[in-house]
């Protein structure tokens, strides 16, 4: 349960409008830089939940998400992109909720669980139909066929390793 705040409520709007600048500004520097991502993340992350915004906490756990996939923690990322997910669905964030969605499908995929990979890419594609978001569907397509196409290697090499 969030802490009760104790700003006014004109300087805890300006405080989690800040926050979620600050994480729109990110963009790709997760790629290069994910350790100042994470604190940067984690601080709006701990100002949604001081202030109880759910969209702050969100974004915040999708990002958290991002960084912990490019520092090589799957698992803490999988667990980002599913809190980010479930807090997205509450919020009826679409567009939000098919880029969270599509993030646990990539893990899954890297992990070999490509079943329940396409499952997620299904159930992604059809929210970012809903927001009218052409990037993430881009994106999805693009996993897709490099799930499929890592899945094709596997199969064959584990055929060959049989001889």
């Amino acid at each position: 349960m969030p802490a009760e705040p104790s700003l006014p409520p004109n300087e805890q709007a300006a405080a989690t409008a800040e926050a979620k600048r600050m994480l729109r500004m990110l963009g790709d520097r997760f790629l290069t830089d994910h350790a100042h991502c994470a604190r940067v993340a984690s601080e709006a992350r701990a100002i949604g939940e001081f202030a109880g915004d759910t969209e702050l906490i969100a974004l915040a756990e999708y990002e958290l998400a991002r960084c912990a996939r490019q520092g090589g923690d799957l698992t803490r990322a999988r667990q980002h992109f599913a809190e980010a997910a479930r807090l997205c669905e509450a919020l009826g964030d679409e567009r939000q909720l098919a880029k969270s969605l599509h993030g646990m499908g990539t893990i899954l995929s890297a992990s070999g669980q490509l079943i329940e990979a396409s499952t997620l890419f299904a159930r992604a594609r059809t929210m970012a139909r809903k927001a009218s978001d052409a990037v993430t569907l881009q994106r999805i397509a693009k996993g897709k066929e490099e799930a499929g196409s890592s899945g094709i290697r596997r199969r064959t090499m584990r055929s060959f390793s049989s001889f």
